[in-house]
């Protein structure tokens, strides 16, 4: 048997196996049990004709007594028999044991032989005047039975056997004192010594014969057997394959709920390999809380008949002490009374579906609104709960976003998080802090040696803490909204497991936090609108987009006299003046298409009075879809009826200026000639002025000057008036062509004051030529006329202070200076601050600059120092 094995190469299929050991025992009645052993002597198969368990336990033990000469034969690699075994008070055995040698394993076949069967089948009684006594050294192996005390026996011989190695027995003969005489039994004897020896040497010789007729039966059988071996050493490699190689636990349970047989990926999936758990009870394995739902779903499979039973899951404890989640398919078998099973790991699956129910039982928080203090802990409690002894925290960032303030840590001690909160973001302020400055995951292994734990380490190191892991939480736009820490207890970096659950979660986070705020924000909208509406002093109303009105507020009710209820779902129409109703629908039917609109319109209060609107409509759109209007009114009752009195103002405004064109013209032609004439006939009277005395000359000299005066200022009024009823429309202007034109006019003026004129570039202007040539004009006479005496004028025409928006116009010069508390007043028509006989003038030149400067819409102000000069600047916008 062990040398057809070892030509195999491999051992034969478990049923095959007890076929042929059927045979052995059927074949030789003194074989009582074969058995084989493997590598560690342990057994691995057994057949036996005994059926007791006392029996078999006795061979059992004596096999496994038998440790050192089982190990002397698998070094031998030769057959041996061993030394004769005393079982029991009548019965002994002979162990015959081969060894063999396969390609991965190998093993010893062992069979127990009855000792006193196979003597007496030698040595039988009939023999009536002689005993055969076998002894192993002192032990006595085997009676004939005649060795009686019938009378004294008498001991005819002994003789030693040497068998195997170092077993020797010796055999005694015996004549009982009332046979016959010695002499008459000694042929007798002799051939009895002589059969003893033929018997042990002959005994190999018989074993060989059976081993080659059995050899023949199993040749023959083999024969007819040979395609089907092959095809099920073909099936069997192929379960040796799948059982080696598969994933998945392959096993059998006894009806004890004992592993039988077990596949070598137990220990990639339990951790334990198959000889640890051979004989034990698949219900040792089990987390306390699935062992009673197990062994009903086990009782239950026994009971089905051999129909596979359903699929079912439970939790095995690992050999490190985790969770391993099995789904388990089995079927009961009657004729092995044994459960056949498969143990899928579906550890991740499970963890897979424990990760979908949490983040369902957060996401139902957030979208039920609930705090988001509640809803950032029951995250950290996922975490924990998943890997016990890591805590968790989440940190959110301020208002400013400038730092980190407490969030959720339901583990972590009150006093470090006290000391977190507030933390800056930036380097060096422990891992939060690192990681929102960095907005990338930040690992510490070992916060005791951690440079960005300079500030907290102390406090951390008190509590326990040795590492700490945190990545930001981020919003939808990358924008940094908190961090997501998990602390340890001991220096480490985290699993990966770890890593994508914080990971996962941070997302859940940023949902939770933006919700928050989105919820927030869109109260504190709610808030203002409702503010913006019921507090609004303005009429504001809401419709469908039938025209329907929704809500109404305050002011709206006011001005119609109606109260809320009296105007909600009532139609616009019925409250607008009928004339006005035609043009407000197509309105209407505007703003539905998606167009704001502004429109006047009169609408009837509840009275019958009518009051004048300024209607602003915008549509109401949701989801891109307009869904009703918005309208805001004013009330212009009272300004429509001021811009009626306006208007008829501005007519008597109109024939005002009419009026004072005609005065202009009466002033420019009808006033000035009695003016001409005084003077004229004045020059005559001095021209015969002979017989006058000096006091007659002077009052002559005083008329002519006073008409020149009166004539002047009649000139200086006419410009100044014609300054609004005579101008022209604005163009762009090139101020330093107009400037050059009026130093030019001035050219003799300037010659005899010996005055300097610097002229800077200067922009060009949009406004009326002529007014900005009498502006550059007035504000150059001034420069020059009021200069120093013994000091010719320095006057500097520039711009300063350019921008895109303005610009300004400075003229400074050299001379006398003013008192700046009479500013007011020089922009005055006709205001003086000198003599008349000091500068000549009429005093209304700079209120003229003034009034075109402001018809350019420009400002004009001056700085001065009495002295020291002054400075006109004009600002211009571009």
């Amino acid at each position: 048997m062990a040398t057809r094995w070892e030509a195999a190469g491999r051992l034969p299929a478990q049923h095959f196996w007890r076929q042929e050991a059927f045979s052995y025992l059927q074949d030789y009645p003194d074989i009582e049990l074969i058995t084989v052993l493997d590598e560690s002597l342990h057994p691995l198969w057994l057949e036996e004709r005994v059926v007791g368990p006392g029996e078999r336990l006795q061979h059992l033990q004596a096999i496994a007594a038998q440790g050192d000469w089982l190990s002397h034969i698998q070094t031998s690699h030769e057959p041996h028999l061993s030394r004769a075994i005393h079982l029991n008070a009548t019965d002994n055995s002979l162990l015959l044991a081969a060894p063999f040698r396969l390609a991965e394993s190998g093993g010893i076949i062992v069979a127990s032989l009855d000792l006193r069967g196979v003597l007496s089948d030698v040595l039988s009684d009939e023999r009536n005047h002689f005993a055969v006594q076998i002894y192993q050294d002192e032990q006595l192996l085997f009676d004939s039975g005649r060795a009686k005390d019938e009378g004294l026996p008498i001991m005819l011989g002994e003789n030693t056997l040497s068998l195997h190695h170092d077993i020797r027995w010796r055999l005694r003969a015996y004549q009982n004192s009332r046979d016959m005489h010695p002499s008459a039994v000694l042929p007798a004897l002799v051939i009895l010594f002589g059969l003893c020896f033929s018997f042990f040497l002959t005994l190999s010789q018989r074993l060989a014969h059976l081993a080659n007729e059995r050899s023949r039966h199993l040749k023959h059988l083999n024969r007819e057997l040979e395609s089907s071996l092959q095809q099920q050493a073909n099936l069997e490699a192929w379960n040796q394959r799948v059982t080696r190689y598969s994933m998945d636990v392959l096993c059998t349970f006894d009806e004890h709920g004992r592993f039988t047989q077990v596949s070598p990926s137990c220990e990639s999936v339990f951790g334990y390999r198959p000889e640890e758990m051979l004989g034990r009870r698949f219900v040792d394995f089990i987390i306390p809380e699935d062992r009673e739902r197990t062994l009903a779903v086990f009782s239950k499979d026994m009971n089905l008949g051999g129909r596979q039973a359903p699929l079912f899951r439970n939790r095995y404890r690992h050999k490190d002490g985790s969770t391993v989640h099995v789904a388990w398919a089995a079927v009961w078998s009657e004729e092995e009374q044994a459960s056949f099973a498969i143990a899928q790991d579906i550890t991740r699956l499970a963890q897979s579906e424990a990760f979908i129910e949490e983040q369902r039982r957060i996401l139902e928080m957030i979208s039920t609104n609930s705090p988001l203090a509640a809803t950032l802990n029951a995250i950290c409690e996922v975490g924990e709960a998943r890997f016990p002894g890591a805590r968790y925290s989440i940190l959110l960032v301020d208002n400013e976003g400038q730092r980190l303030v407490h969030g959720a840590s339901p583990s972590l001690p009150a006093e470090f998080i006290q000391k977190v909160h507030g933390m800056l973001i930036g380097p060096g302020m422990g891992t939060c802090g690192a990681a929102a400055f960095h907005q990338a995951l930040v690992v510490t292994e070992d916060i005791a040696n951690d440079p960005n734990w300079e500030a907290y380490r102390t406090t951390a190191l008190s509590h326990g803490l040795r590492a700490c892991s945190s990545t930001p939480i981020k919003d939808r736009s990358g924008r940094v909204l908190g961090t997501f820490a998990i602390y340890q207890n001991e220096t480490r970096s985290p699993s990966t497991e770890q890593l994508e659950f914080i990971s996962a979660y941070a997302h859940l986070a940023s949902i939770a936090i933006e919700r928050e705020r989105d919820r927030l924000s869109l109260e504190d909208s709610e808030q203002r609108y409702r503010s913006l509406f019921d507090h609004n002093p303005n009429p504001v109303f809401s419709f469908d987009a039938e025209g329907n009105i929704l809500s109404a507020n305050q002011s709206g009710c006011e001005l119609s006299s109606y109260t809320r209820s009296e105007i909600l779902g009532r139609h616009f129409s019925e409250f607008v003046d009928k004339q006005d109703l035609p043009r407000v629908l197509v309105h209407y039917q505007a703003v539905l298409a998606g167009e704001a609109q502004r429109y006047e319109v009169k609408l009837q209060t509840k009275q019958g009075d009518t009051r004048e609107m300024d209607m602003v409509n915008l549509p109401t759109i949701v989801d891109g879809q307009v869904v009703g209007v918005f309208g805001v009114g004013k009330d212009i009752t009272e300004h429509k009826a001021a811009e009626r009195a306006l208007h008829a103002t501005l007519r008597d405004l109109e024939r005002s200026n009419r009026d004072l064109q005609d005065f202009a013209f009466v002033a420019s032609h009808d006033l000035q000639e009695p003016l001409r004439k005084i003077q004229a006939f004045s020059e005559r009277l001095r021209l015969r002025a002979g017989g006058l005395d000096d006091e007659g000359r002077d009052y002559l000299a005083r008329m002519n000057s006073a008409a020149g005066r009166m004539q002047g200022l009649i000139k200086d009024l006419l410009a100044y008036s014609r300054i609004s009823t005579q101008s022209r429309p604005f163009v762009t202007l090139d101020l330093n062509r107009i400037l050059a034109e009026v130093l030019q006019d001035m050219d003799m003026t300037l010659q005899e004051s010996q005055a300097s004129i610097d002229v800077g570039a200067l922009p060009s202007v949009q406004g009326d030529e002529t007014q900005m040539r009498q502006l550059l004009q007035n504000l150059v006479s001034n420069a020059v006329k009021f200069h120093q005496k013994d000091n010719p004028p320095q006057v500097r025409v520039h711009a300063e202070a350019v921008t895109d928006d303005q610009w300004t116009l400075c003229v400074a010069d050299q001379g006398i200076g003013f008192d700046e508390k009479y500013l007011d007043r020089i922009f005055n028509p006709f205001q003086r601050l000198h003599a008349r006989q000091a500068y000549a003038g009429t005093g209304i030149g700079l209120a003229i600059v003034k009034k075109i400067a402001e018809r350019h819409g420009a400002q004009i102000t001056a700085t001065s120092r009495l002295g020291q000069g002054t400075t006109f600047r004009v600002t211009f916008k571009r």
